[in-house]
């Protein structure tokens, strides 16, 4: 980007209407000369900053693309926990039935020999 700056104007406007010696004015004129030169350099065109959007939109899309891929390999990773916290789940479950009948079954077994004990001492008891 090029932008004119007039040393000369400004060395007069200096000269004459600020008081300042000449050699004062031409220092201060080259030192701002350099600042506006300096920062004309790195000021941004609407082209840059078009350029640098199109950067950016595409940077994005890029993340948000990197962002799915991870939601959906998280999404296959919590399935396959759900199927595995489901499995042992009934596992589990089925297991729990199995010691439950087993109990049952025990528990049975034993008032049946209870019984039969009660039974048995009435008899040798005579009663």
């Amino acid at each position: 980007m090029i932008l004119t700056f007039d040393t000369r104007q400004v060395y007069r406007s200096l000269s004459r209407e600020g008081n300042f010696t000449s050699e004062q004015a031409e220092t201060l004129t080259d030192a701002l000369r350099d600042v506006a030169s300096h920062n004309i350099d790195h000021l941004a065109s609407k082209q840059d900053l078009a350029v640098l959007r199109q950067e950016l939109e595409a940077a994005e899309d890029r993340a948000l693309s990197k962002i799915d891929a991870l939601n959906e390999k998280f999404e296959v990773r919590f399935d396959r926990v759900d199927d595995r916290m489901e499995s042992m789940t009934e596992r589990f479950e089925s297991r729990l039935r199995e010691l439950e009948h087993q109990l049952t079954i025990r528990l049975g077994g034993m008032m049946v020999v209870g019984l039969g004990v009660i039974v048995a001492l009435q008899q040798l008891l005579g009663g």
